[in-house]
Formats: structure tokens, sequence, C-alpha cells
């Protein structure tokens, strides 16, 4: 009474999920808090800023 397994196939690799980095928004010129459309990117809904790992 034996039963046979069945082969599975090849597993995909496990690929890491996410946002990905985005790119420094200000390279050129220094970072200033009036500039607000820069700004706009890295602050959350609630007015927080988001965390370094998420935004590069």
């Amino acid at each position: 009474m034996t039963t046979q397994r069945t082969t599975q196939g090849a597993r995909p690799k496990f690929r890491r999920g996410g946002k990905g980095r985005r790119p420094c928004f200000c390279k050129e010129s220094k970072v200033d808090y009036k500039d607000v459309s820069n700004i706009r990117r890295f602050i959350t809904d609630r007015g927080r800023i988001e965390a370094g790992e998420k935004i590069g």
C-alpha cells in the first residue's frame, strides 16, 4: 500500500516585494522646507515624514 508521490515543478525563487527605492530628489541643490512640490512626495497624508527606507 505505498503511494506514489508526484513531483512538483521548480518553485520560483523568493522575490522581495515593495515599492522599491526612489532616487534622491534634490541632488543639485539643498533641501528647502519651503519647496512644497518636492517635499510633498515624502510626507504622508497625516503630515508625517516617511521613513528613510521608504523614501531612499
